[in-house]
């Protein structure tokens, strides 16, 4: 699937998502600053370093273990065990940006004060 002439290459994908992802969780976060939601966000935003970390750092390095082997008829036990640990760890990457996506999906359901009905009040 990665090798031959029509090999996959998500590479640009992964090269601008995760930017403009961040950029959009900062604007995100310098949007809701004042108001109830900014724990939240601020949570989001860390959850998100911690995926891309966790990716670059751990499960990128046994992805590219499984794939760089190529393709062989042979049946490769040490790869077999390689493979399962990528898929654990893909597994766990994918509980990290669903758990960003957890919480701001809660952040959205926290209630802001409208700035009007404060000055209405006083």
């Amino acid at each position: 699937m990665y090798a031959g002439e029509y090999g996959y290459n998500s590479g640009p994908f992964w090269e601008l998502m995760p930017t403009v992802t961040f950029a959009l969780l900062l604007i995100a976060l310098v949007g809701n600053w004042r108001t109830p939601r900014r724990r939240l966000l601020l949570g989001a935003v860390a959850l998100f370093i911690v995926a891309g970390l966790f990716t670059v750092f751990v499960m990128s390095p046994a992805q590219e273990a499984v794939v760089g082997v190529g393709f062989s008829d042979a049946v490769d036990e040490a790869l077999r065990v390689r493979a399962i640990r990528w898929h654990m760890l893909d597994w766990t990457s994918w509980a990290l940006t669903v758990s960003v996506g957890v919480v701001l999906a809660v952040a959205l359901a926290v209630r802001v004060p409208e700035a009007n009905a404060t000055r209405d009040a006083a």
